[in-house]
């Protein structure tokens, strides 16, 4: 059932924001995207040969005004990856659509395992990776409907399926370096009890 990870994942994401949270100006902000986007994700804006989802224009815009903020723009490291993953990731979509007698692993668990996994390995922290993964899917998706403009009509920018890879793979980046960020604090503890014992 497509949609199924994006609601799930982002309601957990939610309740984490609201009641998890400390109060600032940043959860209050999250609160209110989430909610949006939840509305919003069965909006569409159709014209005569495509349709695009109000949700992927949301999450576009956020993904553009984190780089914008956190000035990841002036990383040529990161402009350059996410480039190669948008590349990647259009070049999986229409390889799958064109062939998929070679699938033999579900494309979304493809997708996810490998943009995921290169968004925690290069991202230097949970902001970095989440921008990272979330720009360069969004580009993909639209380089994607760019080029099957010209061979079909009717097609929709963002829809669930890309809704449920971007919640996964958000859950995925969030988790990983939310173990980091405890393993390293507990780590720190631990070192600081001994050097108190030794002292």
């Amino acid at each position: 059932m497509e949609g199924i990870f994006y609601y799930w994942i982002m309601w957990g994401a939610f309740i984490a924001a609201a009641f998890l949270w400390k109060k600032s100006a940043e959860r209050t902000i999250a609160v209110f995207f989430i909610l949006i986007n939840l509305a919003s994700s069965q909006m569409f804006i159709h014209t005569s040969s495509f349709s695009v989802g109000m949700a992927y224009l949301e999450i576009w815009g956020l993904s553009f005004g984190l780089i914008a903020v956190k000035r990841y723009f002036t990383s040529f490291s990161f402009l350059l990856l996410a480039f190669a993953m948008m590349a990647g990731y259009t070049a999986i979509m229409l390889f799958q659509l064109f062939d998929p007698v070679w699938f033999i692993i579900d494309r979304f668990y493809i997708l996810l395992i490998l943009f995921g996994g290169l968004s925690l390995y290069f991202g230097k922290d949970f902001l970095n990776r989440l921008s990272l993964f979330i720009v360069a899917l969004s580009q993909g998706e639209f380089l994607y409907w760019a080029v099957l403009r010209h061979f079909y009509d009717g097609l929709t920018i963002g829809g669930h399926g890309y809704l449920d890879l971007l919640a996964a793979g958000g859950g995925v980046i969030g988790i990983w370096s939310a173990v980091e960020y405890f393993s390293h604090n507990a780590g720190q503890y631990v070192y600081k009890k001994q050097n108190e014992r030794q002292g």
